[in-house]
């Protein structure tokens, strides 16, 4: 018998919503995140296309005879965010949105189903991006035609759990 709860879990499939939000509109505003202009790029991207690694630097704080040597968190460094998407028909969304030197903010919603259209009070995390170069991937046999890219992180570019608002 355990003596604590065991906490529930989300499954990821059909749990995400990921949308590029180009720079000069309000990512955060539902009616931006509704337009024409934002698009919605999470089915265009493959089960390995998605990545965004963070990175904590170690801040030594050794002191005088202690024999167990301590440390600090340093700075940290966001992405660049790993992409590889689909491509190869006229209803391509992410490799048209995504083009080479294009600024704007990824809005990031988890747990809620895909579905789900965006609402006044949801919880979403941003990430203000630069898009890299686009790569076409190797072909494959029975495969799709992929391409990878990088975005990369402007400089105070991450916040987690921002408010979505009218």
């Amino acid at each position: 018998m355990t003596t604590e709860t065991t906490p529930g879990s989300v499954q990821t499939t059909d749990n995400l919503r990921i949308a590029f939000v180009p720079d000069g509109n309000n990512a955060l505003s539902v009616a931006v995140l509704t337009a024409n202009t934002t698009k919605l790029i999470t089915y265009s991207l493959t089960p390995d296309g998605w990545s965004f690694p963070i990175a904590e630097t170690e801040v030594n704080d050794p002191r005088l005879t202690q024999g167990v040597q301590g440390s600090k968190p340093g700075s940290s460094k966001y992405g660049p965010i790993a992409l590889k998407y689909v491509f190869g028909t006229v209803a391509d969304v992410a490799k048209a949105a995504l083009q080479l030197g294009v600024s704007g903010t990824i809005v990031y919603r988890d747990i809620l189903p895909n579905a789900t259209e965006w609402a006044v009070g949801q919880k979403v995390d941003t990430v203000k991006v630069t898009c890299g170069r686009q790569r076409k991937d190797a072909p494959a046999t029975d495969g799709l035609y992929t391409t990878s890219q990088s975005l990369y992180v402007q400089p105070g570019g991450y916040l987690e759990a921002q408010t979505l608002v009218a």
